[in-house]
């Protein structure tokens, strides 16, 4: 563990990942990056996997520009199409023993959302232009705010500590597994935040010196492979009942 003192290097490295998708037999493998800049962890990870239609796979002028936004091909499927998967960065921040997340989340509440949505009052006729204006209201709305990921204080009692937040939607943090391999100790912690319909849950594998080996399910390092159930068609990975 690292002394709340002690910054880390600037740092680069890269790990494979095995990625589900339920319509595959064997998970894909893809590369992520991590770099550090002193406390400030940077991961470019898979955020959205997709199948594109016939006519977007024809269309190579289309997918040209989204291989430009970071969009790369994987398997090929039953029906001939090949997955996409669109990358992204993530930024994450150690100060001290506490390990945080920025995520996107918004500043106005559920319930003001849904207003804006019409949810409630689907009886009234469909406004366009007043529609657009909500979702615009709604963008600049957007903020990136840190979340407390990981402390380990927070688990020498409980498998989950409760974050009281400004909104009344307090943050709620779970050690779900937690094992040791070698001189390494191993946990899967899911962070959930946000109250409602936007709810929102996301999770991480780390080990002691805060390495990330998964997120949410669905990406794991090819180094815990060993740790899988091995099955087809899964959409996410599912770690052995004993480890």
């Amino acid at each position: 563990m690292l002394p709340a003192h002690q910054a880390r290097s600037q740092e680069m490295y890269q790990q494979n990942f095995l990625v589900y998708h339920n319509m595959l037999m064997q998970p894909d493998t893809m590369k992520f990056a991590f770099w550090n800049d002193e406390d400030t962890l940077f991961v470019k990870r898979i955020i959205k996997q997709y199948v594109p239609t016939v006519e977007e796979s024809v269309n190579t002028m289309s997918f040209q520009a989204e291989q430009d936004q970071n969009t790369v091909e994987g398997s090929r499927l039953f029906n001939g199409m090949k997955i996409r998967y669109t990358y992204d960065n993530e930024k994450y921040l150690l100060s001290g023993d506490t390990l945080y997340k920025f995520v996107i989340t918004n500043k106005l509440s559920s319930d003001s959302i849904n207003a804006l949505f019409g949810r409630g009052n689907e009886t009234g006729p469909f406004n366009k232009s007043q529609y657009l204006r909500n979702l615009q209201i709604i963008a600049q709305n957007r903020v990136q705010v840190k979340k407390i990921m990981y402390h380990p204080d927070f688990f020498t009692e409980a498998e989950f500590k409760v974050i009281k937040t400004k909104k009344n939607c307090p943050d709620t943090l779970r050690v779900k597994r937690k094992w040791q391999s070698g001189n390494k100790t191993y946990q899967k912690i899911s962070l959930s935040y946000n109250c409602g319909s936007y709810h929102t849950t996301t999770s991480l594998i780390l080990d002691q010196d805060y390495k990330i080996y998964g997120f949410d399910g669905k990406y794991i390092s090819e180094e815990l492979s060993g740790f899988l159930q091995q099955k087809p068609f899964k959409s996410r990975y599912f770690l052995k009942p004993k480890l």
